[in-house]
């Protein structure tokens, strides 16, 4: 059996502390393992994660930073799109992790504070493949819209499922959920949470999108911006405060302006987090995946 995430980034983190080379980290990727990491970089190594979005990182560490918005920022934002389009009653299916829990519960509060009802906050494991007992509890009653944030594995078949029981609800999956599930017909109408629009034509993401297609041949997704942006951060950090680990960190934690613009919009940071308001929806239409809406556009606020 493996080891848990977070035992594993405490190991990995404890070698990098020591590693005298090493002048800052690029991650972690998930809330786990960052908060297990943080611990041991407190005082030595500046990190920027990636994809780490619970709400207990915001001010956890001087030493910690991420790129990637909080589950309080993500789940407000998405509250506040739901209650704009006239949606007051919304289920949710969540991996029952870090993840799920603190983006379930930041969307369920500025939902209610805004006058919408969280009708059903149902949890999955993370391997689950069949969810049929709650599409057909959604079949029923009938919630204006369902946010499903399961895993990308089977975003598809979550969809397929849902076509079958005629669920009428608006569907909103989760940040993690492929781009490619665009080609399939159940996916039409569907909204998938974003930190990265594929059709973004500012100069940062041109260039990223530009690099990673020559790269790689195929277009990236959120955690491969994510990523770049992160590493962007600490490079721009370097530059600013020298090839040495308290210069990395005082340059990120300045608050002198933008540090960067990256491939998801300009980056800087407050008590770690990001200051600037980024993501949105991407939608499906006709077999396309296209930038639906940016959250700096909500006029709406609950």
């Amino acid at each position: 059996m493996s080891a848990p995430a977070g035992d594993e980034a405490a190991r990995i983190a404890e070698r990098f502390v020591n590693d005298r080379r090493i002048v800052a980290v690029v991650g972690h990727t998930s809330s786990s393992a960052t908060l297990a990491a943080a611990r041991l970089y407190e005082g030595h190594l500046a990190a920027v994660a990636t994809m780490a979005t619970s709400t207990e990182l915001s001010d956890f560490s001087p030493w910690l930073f991420r790129v990637s918005p909080s589950d309080r920022t993500r789940g407000a934002d998405l509250a506040r799109f739901v209650l704009a389009q006239g949606w007051r009653r919304v289920a949710v299916l969540y991996r029952n992790g870090t993840y799920g829990r603190g983006l379930t519960s930041a969307f369920q509060e500025a939902l209610e504070r805004g006058g919408g009802e969280l009708i059903a906050a149902d949890p999955v494991l993370d391997d689950a493949t069949d969810y049929n007992v709650f599409l057909r509890t959604y079949a029923r009653s009938k919630p204006d819209a369902v946010l499903a944030l399961t895993s990308p594995p089977s975003a598809r078949t979550f969809l397929q499922q849902a076509d079958a029981h005629r669920v009428s609800a608006h569907i909103i999956g989760g940040d993690a959920w492929p781009g490619r599930i665009a080609d399939d017909p159940a996916a039409n109408g569907v909204f998938i949470l974003s930190t990265f629009f594929p059709d973004d034509t500012t100069a940062a993401a041109t260039r990223f999108r530009t690099r990673f297609r020559a790269r790689y041949g195929h277009d990236p997704d959120a955690p491969a911006a994510l990523g770049y942006d992160a590493a962007l951060a600490v490079i721009a950090a370097l530059r600013r405060g020298g090839a040495n680990r308290a210069g990395v960190r005082d340059a990120l934690a300045s608050r002198s302006g933008i540090l960067v613009h990256g491939a998801t919009g300009p980056i800087s940071f407050t008590s770690g987090d990001r200051v600037e308001q980024i993501g949105g929806l991407l939608r499906v239409a006709d077999g396309r995946l296209t930038t639906h809406l940016r959250w700096a556009k909500i006029a709406y606020d609950p």
